[in-house]
């Protein structure tokens, strides 16, 4: 349905199948890009390339279609408007938006002459008068009846097609259906992954990784061209802190190593290499001679791993520790006290999503996060069993005064079971019971 003003209105999206170009074409929501699309094409710019480029479609067959209901979109706007010029939409002018040269041979006749003043120029005519010009240009250039009737034609056209975006042109919404906005086949792919409306598709392409692998049929080039285009429908989405958490660790060293095992942090912030945490111990004599948080784990791992696997083990709960506390409590590991403990160990039980890895994000890309979702409760206990040994050390090395770790309930319970009340009976009173 169309409003007063000729703006058509908001259309959902219904999963059956469109048995008309009709109803095909009720579903489409008219874009600036539309309108940039019909004035190339009208222009005489090839119908396939200007769909790739303006409709991010790539197959003739498709474009065709697109083309079709696009035209028909806009003719039908045309017409409940009263506008006699509607048969103009969509139809390439020969001879001046370039139409003959999409089937037939350009020759000397068709082409363009020159402007006046380069004929002037050319023909050493610039002393002469206005008026003399004019008159022997017409001379040497008479007038076609044909090209000036199609300029007339295109000039109309194009007139129509502005005055058509000045009320029809829609600004895309996030919450506006994917098939709105789409060509069939694509939204149809969409939705099949699960994707229903622009916002969801803007925040799968901002989560990064291979986004697109649950839809069959779309590779890495026609993705690319499909987040351009979506980026050229909507603002992109604000980057996720996901993307700031793989900022802070580095390539991966060893390539034959897991890259879902072994981390090693980027060169440490400021924030991370200073020297006067509140936990850091000011000694003459220390056991260690490190002098920031990242030597300190590597000369714990140095000391203690027994093998390349239990370092990679130590170096992952340690630094999965360590970019948490610079990224979420905004302090480095020497700064991290009992109430920091509390709150990782809630938050390996509960990570937000932002810190959970896309499924086929690769290590070192957007996407990818050190954690792949919550940690059981197994995974919970080996991790601060490991991060109590490793501020143990510190202590003993005389880098850190104390163990924040010892601050806090060590006991997680099992997953298979949940802690009874304080209030339940002990088992002795349930014996007497009995």
């Amino acid at each position: 349905m169309a409003n007063s003003d000729g703006r058509s209105g908001h259309l959902q999206w219904k999963p059956t199948h469109l048995h008309s170009a009709d109803e095909a074409a009720g579903t489409l929501r008219l874009g600036l890009h539309h309108f940039a699309y019909l004035r190339a094409i009208a222009q005489g710019l090839d119908r396939v390339d200007s769909a790739r480029r303006y409709l991010a479609i790539d197959h003739a067959a498709s474009a065709i279609t697109a083309h079709r209901l696009v035209v028909g979109r806009l003719r039908a706007l045309a017409r409940r408007r009263g506008d006699r010029r509607w048969r103009l939409i969509g139809v390439v002018i020969p001879a001046v938006g370039g139409a003959a040269g999409h089937d037939a041979p350009s020759s000397d006749a068709d082409a363009e002459p020159p402007t006046i003043d380069t004929w002037a120029e050319a023909n050493g005519l610039e002393d002469w008068s206005q008026a003399e010009l004019q008159a022997l240009y017409a001379e040497a250039f008479p007038a076609d009846r044909k090209t000036d009737r199609n300029r007339r034609l295109l000039d109309r056209q194009l007139a129509l097609l502005f005055e058509l975006e000045r009320t029809a042109a829609e600004s895309p919404q996030p919450t506006d259906a994917i098939a709105g906005w789409f060509e069939e086949a694509t939204a149809k792919r969409f939705i099949a992954a699960g994707w229903v409306t622009l916002d969801d598709v803007r925040l799968a392409v901002a989560r990064g990784g291979r986004w697109w692998r649950s839809m069959p049929g779309v590779g890495r080039t026609k993705a690319d061209r499909l987040a351009a285009y979506l980026a050229a429908l909507l603002p992109p989405a604000s980057v996720p802190q996901r993307l700031r958490v793989a900022d802070a660790f580095g390539p991966q060293v060893d390539a034959a190593e897991s890259s879902d095992v072994v981390l090693h942090l980027q060169p440490d912030q400021p924030s991370a290499t200073a020297g006067a945490g509140s936990n850091r111990a000011v000694a003459t004599t220390a056991g260690t001679a490190a002098s920031t948080d990242r030597e300190a784990i590597d000369a714990w791992i140095a000391a203690k791993a027994g093998s390349a696997a239990t370092a990679r083990a130590y170096r992952k709960e340690a630094e999965r520790l360590m970019a948490w506390a610079l990224l979420e409590r905004r302090k480095p590991l020497s700064w991290v006290n009992g109430d920091d403990c509390l709150g990782y160990l809630t938050f390996l039980e509960h990570p937000p999503e932002d810190w959970v890895s896309l499924r086929y994000a690769v290590r070192g890309q957007p996407g990818w996060t050190p954690f792949k979702g919550p940690l059981s409760a197994g995974s919970r206990r080996y991790a601060l069993g490991v991060l109590s040994a490793l501020f143990d050390w510190l202590v003993s090395a005389g880098y850190l005064l104390g163990n924040p770790w010892r601050l806090v309930n060590r006991k997680i319970a099992d997953d298979r079971f949940i802690e009874l009340d304080s209030r339940a009976f002990t088992p002795e009173a349930w014996t007497a019971l009995a």
